[in-house]
């Protein structure tokens, strides 16, 4: 799921307006960051699923939230994908969850 984030985010590149200069360059640079962090953190889950998975859906909220403050009207913006996405989270944190216990549970632990 953390990579389908990471391609979500990609996709707002294409939303980028057609400014020109350095404000378009940052805008291109933060979204490819944000991208790049959740390739990051879906890599980071084959060690440690759960902290990966828990890290993304705080950074996510962060994320969110900034929106929310810095343009209030984005915060209605693909509503429904936005929920989809934390369910999402939630759902593969629950699932990493019980598989960590799983692995304490036999002894597996690392």
């Amino acid at each position: 799921m953390l990579f389908i984030v990471a391609g979500i985010q990609l996709l707002g590149l294409f939303g980028i307006k057609a400014a020109e200069g350095p404000e378009r360059t940052l805008t291109v640079g933060i979204v490819v960051f944000i991208a790049l962090v959740f390739a990051g953190l879906g890599l980071w889950t084959k060690k440690k699923p759960y902290a990966a998975i828990l890290t993304a859906l705080i950074f996510y909220g962060a994320l969110l939230i900034l929106d929310a403050v810095f343009e209030p009207a984005s915060l209605f913006s693909g509503l429904l994908l936005k929920i989809g996405i934390i369910v999402a989270l939630i759902s593969g944190l629950r699932n990493a969850k019980e598989g960590e216990d799983l692995k304490k549970t036999f002894g597996q632990d690392q």
